[in-house]
């Protein structure tokens, strides 16, 4: 009886050690990085270059002069990346900057990048993985990839890439690689950086392949079509300047079909 019970305990005990090491190891990721995040957020005058380019971005989205400024900066801004970067650290930075200024302002935008990659890894944690040491594994593997430690610190678009891709990739997998509108998500990495296209044209091609051997009937190519305009649209959302051209692409086919 006493043996059974030990087990019992041993068993519980074996199952509570990885939960407690994961969470553990996250909490003193985030505690370590809003530290290094704080240094040197005074004001834009302790930016470097790089950080100051997505800092008076936000600014100009946060403090415009009218609703026709406000619309520029979110359309019109700098296009070196998509727009959705700026607009999500403009989410995410509102309410800081409201409360204290230019320092919460760039301690949120620094932030953001953490709670992107945070995010990734809960996608694929309990999206697709079951058992918490392999959670802990990829928690350790995400946070440790080489570069890491830059983008954690600095505004950048990739962190946000990878939380549209993570989240593509989520319902690319349960849909056993089958077209969707989904593929809104795919648009959205896409608009955020061009360095998607090679994956985006590998899991294209993956899709395609699946459809063929399912036989290329009439839902499957109403499918692919309706993942290609997805596509444009999370395109149009990251990148507001193509919103024309792709309602211009997709009435084209709507008219001549």
């Amino acid at each position: 009886m006493n043996l059974s019970r030990n087990k019992i305990y041993l068993n519980r005990f074996k199952s509570i050690v990885p939960i407690f090491l994961c969470l553990s190891f996250l909490f003193v990721f985030f505690y370590l990085t809003f530290i290094a995040n704080s240094d040197l957020s005074l004001g834009r005058f302790a930016l470097d270059m790089d950080e100051r380019i997505t800092f008076d971005g936000v600014r100009n989205i946060l403090h415009p002069n009218g609703i026709i400024e406000f619309m520029k900066s979110i359309i019109f801004g700098d296009q070196r990346y998509g727009r959705s970067l700026w607009i999500s650290l403009s989410i995410f930075s509102y309410a800081p900057e409201r409360l204290c200024g230019e320092h919460c302002q760039i301690i949120a935008s620094r932030m953001c990048q953490v709670f992107l990659i945070f995010s990734v890894w809960l996608i694929f944690a309990f999206g697709i993985l079951r058992n918490w040491y392999t959670r802990l594994l990829l928690a350790i593997l995400i946070m440790s990839m080489p570069y890491s430690d830059y983008y954690f610190s600095t505004p950048k678009p990739e962190p946000l890439q990878l939380f549209f891709l993570a989240i593509f990739c989520f319902f690319y997998f349960k849909a056993k690689l089958a077209f969707g509108r989904f593929w809104i998500f795919a648009g959205l990495a896409f608009g955020t950086k061009i360095s998607t296209l090679p994956v985006l044209f590998v899991l294209g091609m993956f899709s395609l392949f699946a459809s063929y051997k399912l036989g290329m009937h009439d839902n499957t190519r109403r499918s692919i079509l309706n993942s290609f305009f997805s596509f444009l649209t999370g395109l149009a959302i990251a990148v507001p300047i193509l919103i024309i051209p792709s309602f211009l692409i997709v009435g084209y086919y709507s008219f001549f079909q």
